[in-house]
């Protein structure tokens, strides 16, 4: 666990110096540039350095806990992305792009999308309320389907597509940006604290954090300790914490 915490930081404050770097570059660009293909070939690489650095950020931030495969999967994906993206950008004029490192590279922008997208509400699923659950179920299907749907005419141009096929596509976009946005409004609004709750903010050392984090759910995880380590006294009409389970 320590090595993956040393690994979580030393991959942000490096995504962070790149970030900079390629924005300080941009702006030197802007300011001073006349618009020429260097200048171009510079501001699409800093854009693509930009959009790998937030994919990063959200596939880091699964890590260590329930469901990090998703974080996992999209880190190598969005790294081989943006290098053959580079490489694309600074070729000579002249060269010739294999079909396959087109096809490659917006195939891994896509993938790379959507597993970003996806980091950053499937921890949601592990909420105690049925109705975010459903809801981030739902949406994590979206982001599945239009990740499988994008893919098949960037892989397969010789397949004819319909009208219907992208009006299906674009249906399947919207409900997804919609349950986005819905998941975690819904989730706020149930959370399920009633007017005699009080909030409570403690110090835990970093190893027993990480002890509760493995768990699955922090909230849930703290509060089935406490009632088990402060049973109410008998005859109380005390509702147990919330299970995920059922």
């Amino acid at each position: 666990m320590n090595e993956l915490k040393l690994f979580r930081r030393v991959a942000i404050w490096t995504v962070v110096v790149s970030l900079s770097i390629a924005a300080l570059t941009g702006i030197s660009v802007i300011l001073t540039g006349d618009g020429g293909r260097l200048e171009v070939r510079v501001m699409g690489t800093t854009a693509a350095v930009g959009a790998y650095g937030i994919a990063v950020l959200c596939n880091l931030a699964t890590l260590g806990k329930p469901y990090q495969w998703v974080g996992w999967l999209g880190l190598p994906i969005s790294t081989l992305t943006i290098v053959i993206g580079v490489v694309l950008i600074w070729l000579p004029a002249d060269s010739s792009v294999p079909e396959v490192w087109a096809r490659g590279t917006w195939a891994g922008i896509l993938t790379t999308l959507a597993l970003a997208h996806a980091s950053l509400i499937v921890q949601l699923v592990r909420r105690p309320q049925a109705a975010v659950r459903g809801v981030v179920g739902a949406t994590l299907a979206t982001i599945a389907a239009y990740a499988v749907l994008g893919l098949i005419p960037i892989l397969a141009d010789d397949i004819r597509l319909g009208e219907g096929y992208w009006r299906a596509l674009w249906v399947i976009v919207i409900l997804c940006v919609l349950g986005t946005i819905v998941s975690p409004v819904i989730g706020a609004i149930l959370r399920g604290r009633d007017a005699d709750s009080a909030h409570l903010t403690i110090d835990l050392p970093a190893d027993l954090l990480e002890r509760i984090d493995a768990t699955g759910d922090r909230e849930h995880a703290v509060r089935a300790a406490l009632h088990h380590a402060f049973p109410p006294p008998p005859g109380a009409d005390i509702l147990p914490p919330p299970d995920h389970h059922r």
